[in-house]
């Protein structure tokens, strides 16, 4: 990203809710995680489902710990997100 010119944002422990501050005042348009990060967003969400949690937010990647298809779709509804990629098989 960087070669290209693309800003990037890393934050050293994602910790809720210090982490979606950072995340919310950069714009940031795509994030990755586990799927420890899925759950700890989602839950954030639904203390506020009438607003978006994070506006900009148009991605989410992940990997690193299976996901059920529930919270997959759930994550893609409830944050209202089109693209939401796992790199590993679901459980």
């Amino acid at each position: 990203q960087l070669r290209y010119g693309l800003p990037s944002v890393l934050i050293d422990i994602f910790a809720v809710p210090d982490s979606l501050e950072i995340l919310q005042r950069y714009g940031v348009t795509i994030t990755g995680g586990s799927t420890a990060h899925y759950i700890m967003l989602l839950a954030e969400q639904r203390k506020r489902p009438e607003e978006k949690l994070l506006p900009a937010l148009r991605a989410l990647n992940g990997g690193g710990a299976p996901m059920s298809p529930e919270l997959y779709r759930e994550v893609r509804e409830e944050m209202g997100l089109r693209n939401v990629r796992v790199m590993i098989p679901f459980c």
